[in-house]
């Protein structure tokens, strides 16, 4: 399955990343050979290492480049929202669409990444601060406006981002939900209302 990405071929460093994508989705990071990315980018080997002066640090920039695209998606979709319940709706949905569309590259980030070296273990741990923070501030924001009980901020946050990377890891390697958009609003529905049965 070819990945197709959101944004048009710009220079040649984009296309480089653009084929990086998926060269290591298909073949994962340690079987990924560069002359693969060059003839899938349409340039020659020489040529990435122009740009890149290596496969990890292609690699670490091409984290960088899904993440982007990434966060363009977020700040559309989600940071446009009004109140705590659209918010993580569309958090959630958009972000398991995005991992059902670029699921091979997903696995390879959770099961055939490079190893954990200390640059790779800063940049996943700066991204699950990011996400932490985002959780906990949304709790807040709803508890100021009514919407959210009073709860540990915090601790809310931990669980809201321990769902949502759950369910991210459900898509990218487990079976896909058929419905999508039902999917999220079951696992809102358990968020929002907790498991205990009504009074």
């Amino acid at each position: 399955m070819e990945i197709q990405i959101d944004r048009p071929s710009g220079d040649k460093r984009e296309q480089i990343l653009e084929a990086a994508i998926q060269i290591f989705a298909h073949q994962g990071f340690h079987d990924a050979k560069v002359e693969e990315i060059a003839a899938a980018a349409g340039v020659g080997k020489g040529t990435v290492y122009e740009y890149f002066r290596s496969k990890e640090e292609l690699f670490y920039e091409m984290l960088d480049f899904v993440r982007a695209l990434y966060v363009d998606q977020f700040q559309k979709e989600v940071l446009t929202a009004t109140g705590v319940n659209e918010t993580l709706k569309r958090m959630f949905l958009n972000h398991l669409k995005f991992i059902y569309r670029h699921r091979d590259m997903a696995r390879v980030l959770l099961v055939n990444h490079p190893v954990m070296d200390d640059k790779l273990y800063r940049w996943v741990l700066s991204r699950r601060q990011e996400m932490l923070t985002f959780c906990e501030e949304l709790v807040r924001r709803g508890i100021a406006s009514g919407e959210v009980r009073e709860v540990n901020p915090a601790v809310a946050g931990l669980m809201i981002a321990g769902i949502f990377n759950s369910l991210g890891n459900q898509v990218a390697l487990g079976e896909t939900p058929a419905d999508l958009p039902r999917f999220v609003s079951q696992a809102l529905d358990v968020l929002m209302k907790g498991l205990a049965p009504k009074d």
